[in-house]
């Protein structure tokens, strides 16, 4: 251990081990608890602002071949969002996605979700996308209304 020499020394070793006790003492505590303690209440609100949860970003990916482009979005998105029925039958599904068209469905989608919500990846390709094999797009409310 190296031994300490001067004032200037002395003093922050105290100060550093002042800070240390603080740190150990709050261990435990939430951030609400110690402003509650200190009786800052601006302070309390600024966590309570802090802890407000922004919506969740997502990301999507939006396919596009020479002709057209698709957002991959699951299903149970597009039925969350109560918008499942408005999809058309130009989008596309396969096992547990929906390829929505980039013309209409693609824009109702992101208008119910919130643009600002969504990250858009883009893959393009030079030649046809399978996409355009997989089958038409039938909601499950479609499929009960028939």
């Amino acid at each position: 251990m190296k031994k300490i020499q001067n004032k200037q020394e002395i003093k922050a070793a105290e100060i550093y081990e002042q800070r240390r006790k603080r740190r150990q003492s709050k261990k435990g505590q939430s951030h609400q608890e110690l402003a509650l303690i200190i009786n800052d209440e601006p302070a309390l609100k600024e966590l309570v602002q802090s802890q407000k949860h922004e919506p969740k970003l997502t990301a999507y990916i939006f396919y596009l071949d020479p002709g057209h482009g698709w957002l991959s979005v699951p299903r149970q998105e597009l039925i969350d969002l109560h918008i499942d029925h408005l999809i058309s039958t130009y989008s596309y599904q396969k096992d547990k996605l929906v390829y929505l068209e980039e013309d209409s469905d693609m824009p109702t989608f992101l208008k119910a979700k919130g643009q600002a919500n969504a990250e858009i990846i883009e893959k393009v390709s030079n030649s046809d996308s399978i996409i355009r094999s997989y089958e038409p797009y039938n909601s499950i409310n479609k499929k009960e209304q028939s």
